[in-house]
């Protein structure tokens, strides 16, 4: 990440930004879900799975939970009915 993009972020945080928008910001510089999540963490001090939700938010437009619901159960499930 360039300074002026660190600097652009930091700018957000001081405009009253929240997570969510600077991720989803982040996200539109091309940054995936991890990369999100380093940012996050580091500007606002958030704990490991509020960074997590917050990056996948960003990336899919769900929370995580929603994101597992969609798509990690129907697959656990398929595998399930596969034994």
């Amino acid at each position: 990440m360039t300074t002026d993009t660190e600097r652009e972020y930091h700018r957000l945080v001081e405009v009253g930004a929240t997570p969510l928008d600077v991720a989803q910001v982040a996200h539109s510089h091309g940054m995936g879900v991890v990369e999100i999540m380093r940012l996050v963490r580091s500007l606002f001090q958030l704990e490991f799975a509020q960074a997590k939700d917050i990056g996948v938010q960003a990336v899919h437009g769900m929370g995580l939970s929603e994101y597992q619901e969609k798509y990690l159960l129907p697959l656990l499930e398929e595998l399930e009915h596969q034994d």
